[in-house]
């Protein structure tokens, strides 16, 4: 019972150590602001769409931290994907799954940020 006692602390440490999820977190906030102040401006305030992209925020959270934790179980690292001159110049040992789709989503969330941003008049 220890053991996994063990186990979950080094997760939970992983969790809060990872840089990848708090930027993520960090643009999910920015997100929900811009949302907001959108939906202010344009006066067409929908709870069933803001309902939905929480659960939809929600949802890429927990796929980060899913996959950072099957990345510390299994240690897959995907560096050899990338071309060797990349590698060369990206300061990166190791891309896990978590990094990958973690970068993902804050690419996803950088661009709605940006419509958000320009539908406001910004």
């Amino acid at each position: 019972m220890e053991i996994r006692g063990d186990y979950m602390k080094v997760y939970i440490e992983a969790i809060k150590d990872s840089k990848c999820i708090k930027l993520l977190l960090v643009f999910i906030v920015l997100d929900v602001i811009f949302g907001i102040l959108r939906a202010i401006k344009e006066r067409e305030l929908n709870s069933t769409i803001g309902i939905d992209g929480i659960i939809r925020k929600f949802g890429m959270i927990l796929a980060g931290v899913g996959f950072l934790v099957i990345d510390l179980m299994v240690g897959f690292n995907m560096i050899g994907f990338l071309p060797e001159g990349l590698r060369e110049y990206l300061p990166l040992q190791q891309i896990g799954l978590s990094s990958f789709f973690n970068i993902l989503f804050i690419i996803f969330e950088a661009l709605s940020i940006l419509k958000n941003m320009v539908k406001c008049g910004l």
